[in-house]
């Protein structure tokens, strides 16, 4: 399957499952520690920005918007974005990776257990 076909599925996939994954509970005891701690990390090194990628539906995006960081949520698929303006989220389709210039100082990939620190602002460079 070539790059462009994964990547329509996908955006297909999670447009048809938009509403689901919108209404599951987002307070398994695993995913609460998970967020604190890395709240906790956010906090120690200052972050103000966060730019998460394949966010859904946008739940961890909430949670660190109402901890007082500035959060976009991007994802490939266009009723998740819908799904985390819905929430008063920041939110973007990904169509290219190359698109996504604004000076963030963490990324977040889809999950709160593979966070990671990629860039720092001053170095990000479109």
């Amino acid at each position: 399957m070539d790059k462009y076909a994964l990547k329509s599925n996908l955006k297909n996939y999670y447009d048809t499952d938009a509403n689901l994954r919108n209404s599951k509970s987002i307070n398994a005891d695993w995913k609460v520690r998970v967020r604190e701690e890395f709240t906790k990390l956010l906090k120690h090194e200052n972050v103000k920005t966060l730019l998460e990628l394949g966010a859904g539906a946008g739940h961890d995006s909430l949670h660190f918007k109402d901890m007082g960081i500035n959060v976009v949520a991007i994802d490939l698929s266009t009723e998740m974005v819908k799904k985390c303006i819905e929430k008063g989220i920041a939110s973007r389709k990904l169509i290219n990776f190359r698109n996504i210039c604004p000076k963030f100082s963490f990324f977040n990939f889809t999950s709160p257990t593979h966070r990671l620190r990629i860039l720092e602002s001053q170095r990000f460079s479109a």
